[in-house]
């Protein structure tokens, strides 16, 4: 099981995503923190779809259309996409 500093305390449905890169990474020879935090960043990406609790309380009284969430989610999934995969790399290092 991959170990978390002091303090961090995950939920386990967190440790079974997450540890399913750490064979993944250890086969390569690379850092599974590295790893575990894209899955982390990709799981937290949920714009595309109205179907995220805090969405659906504005969906309705805000008038929105299901289109509406796609133009702007695509846009955030690519921009959250892209700073994942420059910024996680240089903050937890592949060689590990």
């Amino acid at each position: 099981m991959l170990r978390w500093p002091p303090g961090i305390r995950t939920r386990p449905e967190v440790d079974q995503e997450v540890g399913g890169t750490k064979p993944t990474a250890f086969a390569a020879d690379l850092n599974p923190r590295t790893f575990a935090m894209m899955v982390a960043v990709g799981a937290s990406v949920s714009y595309l779809t109205p179907l995220e609790p805090a969405c659906m309380m504005v969906y309705g009284p805000g008038r929105y259309r299901f289109f509406d969430f796609l133009r702007v989610g695509a846009l955030l999934t690519v921009a959250i996409y892209l700073i994942g995969i420059l910024l996680v790399p240089r903050l937890w290092p592949l060689a590990g």
